[in-house]
């Protein structure tokens, strides 16, 4: 490899180790919690039956800036699912393919969610579970959308759960920051690994040429000064 594809590979490489590394430090920063924002509730889940949550807030429009923080206390362990389209939509599909719950029902048996879901698998953008009791998780929206917060009781006993959560404001997501620079840094390392090596030989090499020079001209003032 000649010395200026060299060059050119080595600074493309810093070039990408930088922005690695400025992309690790914005994922570092935290999300700042929007004022007046905090939402709750309660829903007490029968057998085999979930709920579709409809706190205010969960009704605003989200994006890669605007995401959202929940936190999630429940008896027993139930299936979280977060939605990225408007819970209207999910009534009038169930009311178009159950005709006995009214389109504004919030609550069915977990059968008609596994049917929506089945049928619209695209439409979870988040999912877990509380085997312990409790969960707490944030979400950063990859695009512009609504989103549908839903508790399903998969058990045979009844269910209380108990939630809160707040709206949050991101300079850059961490997950949307940080997989570009899984990326840029080790390719970056890669490309640039010749011309660091190019640069360390020339920093090793120089100084003893110097010294060698310098050497050779002390020599020759020595012989000069004894010919004298």
């Amino acid at each position: 490899m000649n010395r200026r594809w060299s060059t050119f590979m080595g600074r493309a490489g810093t070039i990408l180790m930088a922005a690695g590394i400025a992309l690790v430090v914005l994922s570092l920063i935290p999300a700042r919690t929007e004022e007046n924002t905090d939402f709750e509730g309660t829903s007490l889940l029968q057998p085999k039956t979930y709920s579709v949550e409809s706190s205010f807030f969960l009704s605003f429009m989200f994006d890669p800036q605007r995401g959202l923080y929940v936190n999630v206390q429940a008896n027993r362990s139930v299936t979280v699912y977060l939605l990225n389209i408007g819970r209207e939509y999910v009534y009038e599909w169930i009311a178009d393919h159950f005709s006995e719950y009214q389109s504004s029902s919030s609550t069915a048996h977990t059968t008609v969610l596994e049917s929506f879901l089945s049928n619209n698998p695209n439409s979870v953008a988040w999912q877990g579970n509380t085997p312990d009791g409790r969960l707490e998780f944030q979400y950063a929206p990859t695009k512009l959308m609504n989103v549908t917060l839903i508790f399903s009781n998969p058990s045979t006993e009844i269910a209380e759960v108990r939630y809160h959560g707040k709206l949050l404001n991101f300079i850059v997501p961490s997950e949307r920051a940080l997989t570009p620079a899984k990326f840029a840094l080790p390719v970056g390392f890669v490309l640039a690994i010749p011309w660091l090596n190019s640069a360390r030989k020339r920093m090793v090499t120089k100084p003893l040429s110097e010294v060698v020079q310098a050497s050779s001209t002390v020599s020759q003032k020595s012989e000069k000064t004894k010919a004298q």
